[in-house]
């Protein structure tokens, strides 16, 4: 079993690290006066999208509300 376990990290190890760099890459910071519509600014809720497809790419039910992260 660890074997089969290392050999899938060792595997996806690439997409890891890129899909990594994705988040990283998108501007995150709360500006609530750039001007748009959104509660912490126009950049979180590209980051909200992001995350919310890369949820529903791993079979997540995903959702969202009011251009925010809730935890339930």
């Amino acid at each position: 079993m660890n074997n089969t376990l290392n050999t899938y990290i060792e595997d996806i190890k690439n997409k890891i690290v890129s899909t990594t760099c994705e988040i990283i890459n998108i501007p995150s910071v709360f500006n609530p006066n750039d001007g748009s519509n959104t509660p912490f600014g126009a950049d979180t809720v590209e980051a909200l999208e992001y995350i919310l497809s890369l949820g529903k790419s791993f079979g997540f039910r995903t959702k969202n509300i009011d251009n925010k992260c809730r935890l339930y």
